[in-house]
């Protein structure tokens, strides 16, 4: 079955300390889609696989909300 994913930050990484990458598979030596930090909301990304790594760091200097990230399955899901 085909199956990739569509990944939407739905709020800012606030604090320049902190930052999220995103890989398009399932390690950090995989193609990176993005790296974010700071206050604006980054574009969503579709994976071309049903892999993504996702790497939160954090100085863990300053407690904060955090972020929301919203996940859609694409493609045909059926086994």
């Amino acid at each position: 079955a085909s199956f990739a994913a569509l990944l939407a930050l739905k709020t800012p990484i606030s604090f320049s300390y902190d930052s999220l990458t995103i890989y398009d598979g399932a390690s950090s030596t995989s193609p990176m889609m993005g790296q974010y930090c700071g206050d604006s909301i980054p574009p969503s990304h579709a994976s071309s696989s049903n892999e993504v790594l996702i790497h939160f760091q954090s100085d863990g200097f300053v407690t904060s909300a955090g972020f929301q990230m919203e996940y859609n399955p694409t493609g045909n899901t059926s086994i």
